[in-house]
Parts: C-alpha cells; structure tokens; sequence
C-alpha cells in the first residue's frame, strides 16, 4: 500500500508541476510579440552572400593571377590552345586510364598548389602538369575535386581542395616528423 501511495504522490505532481510550468511559460511567452517572417531571412541571406562574395573574389584573385602568368610566360590564350593542352576529365574518366599515372595534389584555400608529398608546386611545374587554368574548375563553390588529364606526360591528376591554408598545412606537418 505504502507503494501505491508513492505512485499517487509521484504522478500528481509531475502533472501539477507541468500544468504550473505551462501556464508561468504561456503568460511570459504571450508578452513577447513574435514576428519571425522580417527577422529571420536576411540573417540566412548574409552568410551565403558572405560565402558566395569570398567566393567570387577568390575566383576574380585566380583569374588575375591566370592572366599574369600568361603574359610573363608570354602565352596568349587563344593563338597557343593546342590539343595536347591538360583538360578536364570526370572521375570516372580517371579510374578508366589504366595507362596513365595517377598523381593527387592538393589545392589550399590560400591559392597554393602542392605536390603528392606536400611541397609547393611553382609556376612551372603547375604549367607542365595541370595548366595554369585549374583554380578556374573549382569555381562551382560544392566541387572539392578537380580531375585533369595531362596527355603529353601520360598523367591523370586529382587536385583536392582543402579549405585551410598551406600555412596551417605546413605547421601541423612540421610538428608531425619532429
């Protein structure tokens, strides 16, 4: 019996205790006036604007830095395309070439492109290898992958972007080996 009390007891008050919490709840909730639809939506729109401005200003940066190693290497774009010029490929198209050597590099947030064992790639060698137009593919903000073809070496290249820059790359790399 002393249990079923317990029960009882148990029960009503948390139904006691609710009812009590809703209604403090309803008469402090009633005083604020609650309009959403004004307050909500250019907090949601900044970010993306935020996101897709970056964006933007880093792709007019890659663009920038595209034509100035054109007209120092004295390349212009359309008289020297050739077919043996690297070209995007999908990535089905990079596991189907057995034939090609598969080399990954990664491009960091800060514009520097580095080779398969971390070191930085210079204009060269990005020339030689993926063409100096690659930042160009990632311009789609959702692409975190970039595959090219480079016929002339007989390579298939993976260029993953990472979002940090190499700065940081290289600080937690150092301290890796020490």
């Amino acid at each position: 019996m002393k249990g079923f009390y317990y029960l009882v007891g148990l029960i009503s008050g948390a139904i006691i205790g609710s009812i009590v919490t809703y209604n403090l709840m309803k008469v402090e909730y009633e005083e604020i006036p609650i309009d959403l639809s004004d307050k909500e939506e250019p907090e949601k729109e900044e970010p993306a604007k935020s996101h897709e401005h970056e964006e933007a200003e880093l792709e007019k940066r890659a663009q920038q830095r595209y034509e100035e190693l054109l007209k120092k290497y004295g390349y212009d774009q359309d008289e020297n395309k050739s077919d043996n010029d690297p070209y995007e490929i999908s990535p089905d198209e990079f596991d189907d070439e057995y034939e090609y050597e598969k080399i990954s590099l990664t491009y960091y947030a800060d514009g520097i492109l580095a080779d398969d064992v971390g070191d930085p790639m210079d204009d060269d060698d990005i020339m030689a290898s993926v063409g100096l137009n690659f930042e160009s593919y990632f311009s789609d903000t959702k692409r975190n992958a970039v595959y090219i073809r480079n016929d002339q070496r007989n390579c298939d290249y993976e260029i993953l972007r990472d979002l940090e820059p190499f700065e940081e790359y290289y600080k937690k790399a150092r301290y890796r080996v020490k």
